[in-house]
């Protein structure tokens, strides 16, 4: 089962549909997912299977006081494909980490930009014959975008989102990637 929050879980071993109207396998048009946990763990795994959050035009907000965000592919492929948008990694007094095992990491963009800034902190980007692809294609990458907003906030929680042996696949046209974090860990 895959917990998009406290009170809806969703099991992602289901097929997907082309519905874009439905928040089956973290899908939505113009709307909202939010997931928020105090003082607990997020905690969002699949083994064998595929983790797949698709959005047009919607908010995805991810917030967890106080823990951790750890993101983890093991014989898996990460994937954060965006059209026209912005991603921006900023990391104020804490360390960003993402780790792959067994794939690979590929950091594309056309006409755009890349910035990553941290201040002051650590930014660490590791893959063991992995695959971290985040492509990007006339737009910016720095976490941003329009017509939608995707929020990843951490303060002393644990978000951890694991993959064994499938497929973690974010993608999203015209949105928002937002991961601030401020005197905390990414993993």
């Amino acid at each position: 089962m895959h917990c998009l929050n406290h009170y809806d879980c969703v099991d992602h071993k289901k097929s997907f549909t082309k519905n874009k109207n439905r928040q089956l396998d973290n899908r939505s048009s113009q709307g909202q997912l939010d997931n928020r946990s105090s003082h607990g763990q997020m905690d969002n795994r699949s083994s064998h299977g595929q983790m797949d959050n698709r959005s047009s035009h919607r908010q995805m907000d991810n917030r967890s006081s106080p823990g951790q965000m750890d993101n983890r592919s093991s014989h898996g492929q990460m994937d954060n494909r965006s059209s026209h948008r912005q991603m921006d990694n900023r990391s104020s007094h804490g360390q960003m980490d993402n780790r792959s095992s067994h794939g690979q990491m590929d950091n594309r963009s056309s006409h755009g930009q890349m910035d990553n800034r941290p201040s002051p902190g650590q930014m660490d980007n590791r893959s063991s014959y992995g695959q971290m692809d985040n492509r990007s294609s006339h737009g910016q990458m720095d976490n941003r975008s329009s017509h939608g907003q995707m929020n990843n906030r951490s303060s002393h929680g644990q978000m951890d989102n694991r993959s064994s042996h499938g497929q973690m696949d974010n993608r999203s046209s015209h949105r928002q990637m937002n991961n601030r974090s401020s005197n905390e860990v990414y993993w």
